[in-house]
């Protein structure tokens, strides 16, 4: 059995819990699901994330794991954990049937994401989107794949650090809401990306700005919207078999 360990239980992971459910179900694929966060329901989520009034206070993951368990296909845990350089690997096993899906909000535990497959040789999806209206899905799996924009070995330490320390901005329900198309189409397009990683779905076409078809195997995918407006920008790289 496949094994997603999702950690970020916010407006992508929980997206991304849901889109995997449906899309294991339509394609007949036991899959486990761990979702690691350990964050509550905060009042302004319920406008921009996929929560209710009912699960304000409960922790994120629990919500999340309790919407999974109707699809008979998962296995699904919730783990209320804080990722950090003491429990991460206890958290994410040395497995190889096992993908890392990084959907956390802070550029610390994504550092350490990205540090865990090259310890594990565990694949790690990184999926992100700023206030600015960008998002990315990216890949690093040992020292063989790098896609990540943010990768260490891309980044200076002074970059590192800076990133570290900063503190993201919390918007306003009604400005997060109006980022809930960035939110599907990252989400979305991570899902993808995880099944062609495990060998299944993994022919997808689009059509560019000059009309011609494109194929997608895997790959890191940069997403831009605006107000209304949405598109997919093709800078692609094909990431290893495993």
């Amino acid at each position: 059995m496949y094994k997603a360990i999702v950690v970020g239980g916010g407006s992508l992971g929980e997206a991304f819990c849901i889109e995997t459910a449906r899309r294991a179900t339509a394609l007949n694929v036991p899959l486990e699901i761990v979702i690691v966060d350990y964050d509550t329901v905060e009042e302004r989520n319920v406008a921009s994330q996929g929560f209710t009034p009912s699960d304000i206070g409960k922790l994120k993951c629990e919500v999340i794991a309790e919407k999974l368990s109707h699809y008979p296909l998962l296995t699904v845990s919730a783990l209320p954990e804080k990722v950090t350089k003491d429990n991460i690997y206890d958290i994410i096993p040395t497995d190889p049937s096992t993908v890392v899906i990084d959907s956390v909000d802070n550029y610390e535990a994504r550092r350490l994401l990205w540090h865990s497959s090259l310890v594990t040789q565990n694949p790690v999806l990184h999926l992100s989107m700023s206030t600015e209206g960008d998002g990315y899905v990216a890949w690093n799996y040992g020292t063989e794949v790098d896609t990540f924009p943010l990768s260490p070995v891309q980044l200076s330490q002074e970059k590192q650090e800076k990133l570290c320390q900063r503190v993201e901005d919390k918007l306003p329900p009604c400005q997060l809401n109006s980022f809930r198309s960035l939110i599907f189409n990252t989400s979305f397009c991570g899902v993808n990306a995880f099944f062609m990683a495990l060998g299944m779905d993994n022919t997808k076409t689009f059509v560019d700005e000059e009309g011609n078809d494109n194929i997608l195997k895997g790959m890191f995918t940069y997403w831009r919207t605006q107000p209304n407006k949405y598109w997919l920008v093709p800078e692609l790289t094909k990431i290893a078999e495993w």
